[in-house]
């Protein structure tokens, strides 16, 4: 579906820029994590580590067709780390000295997405998520619909069947809301990039002898988003009134801005239309 590269004009702009993410931060120790039960906060691999930037969109427009919002309201919002990105001043480059680079890893084969979903139950007529490779062909396309009500956060979780995700390769996603029929209708929509990395040895020993809470915070220190989320994410959801899942999942939403989404609860899958 390479027609969806063009909901963002700067997303070409990211071949332009260096090779990818690589190292990770120092590790906490266990008996240290043991200790953390309220402070799960997230730390982005270093700045020389992180690669090129890959623009993308955290949140979507506050208002568009018939998903109506206020302009207080928080809009389409997805679960990831974003870096607003200012490059050198140049003739050839200037209409990116400021842009959002959403880029986010894994180690997952296939990994879990999270979004924020601020309409009404009644205003979405479906969802759909897409996942291309770095060239924009398509890798993934589906459509779904929710049976519980919204506002809410919600998960998706890719299918057995799919190919995992390659080593060291960075994929572009989208997350689109569609309240509205017809092939001119606007759709509310986010998107950005994924990237498979390999655990080093000395993490994947800690991470064997860790709780779950434990899992979350080691992947969140050493700047592995997308395994921190889900781990906490669904220990929250399935104990909502545990307030050490709460505590820690509104430290891990603080550490990279979204705070305005921590009261929101936590939804099941989205069901395959």
């Amino acid at each position: 579906m390479k027609r969806l590269n063009t909901l963002f004009n700067s997303t070409f702009a990211g071949s332009l820029l260096g090779a990818a993410w690589l190292g990770l931060v120092p590790l906490p120790s266990l008996a240290q994590l043991t200790q953390i039960n309220t402070n799960i906060e997230f730390t982005p691999p270093p700045v020389e580590d992180r690669g090129r930037p890959h623009s993308g969109r955290r949140q979507g427009a506050a208002s568009r067709g018939s998903c109506q919002l206020s302009e207080q309201q928080t809009g389409l919002t997805a679960l990831v780390p974003n870096t607003q990105v200012k490059l050198e001043e140049a003739a050839d480059n200037a209409y990116l000295s400021n842009y959002e680079s959403v880029l986010s890893l894994t180690t997952e084969a296939l990994p879990d997405f999270w979004f924020y979903v601020p309409y009404s139950s009644e205003d979405i007529k479906e969802f759909e998520f897409v996942l291309q490779d770095e060239s924009g062909n398509e890798v993934y396309q589906e459509t779904f619909i929710s049976h519980h009500e919204t506002p809410g956060i919600v998960q998706i979780t890719l299918p057995e069947t799919l190919s995992p995700l390659r080593l060291d390769a960075t994929y572009q996603w989208f997350f689109l809301t569609h309240c509205e029929s017809g092939a001119t209708a606007l759709s509310p929509e986010v998107g950005g990039w994924i990237r498979r990395v390999e655990l080093a040895s000395n993490l994947q020993t800690q991470l064997d002898n860790a709780t779950a809470l434990e899992m979350a915070s080691i992947y969140a220190s050493n700047g592995i988003w997308q395994n921190a989320i889900t781990v906490l994410g669904e220990l929250y959801r399935e104990s909502p009134e545990n307030t050490t899942f709460r505590d820690n999942w509104s430290s891990l939403l603080t550490s990279v801005d979204l705070e305005t989404i921590l009261e929101q609860p936590l939804l099941e899958l989205l069901s395959i239309d």
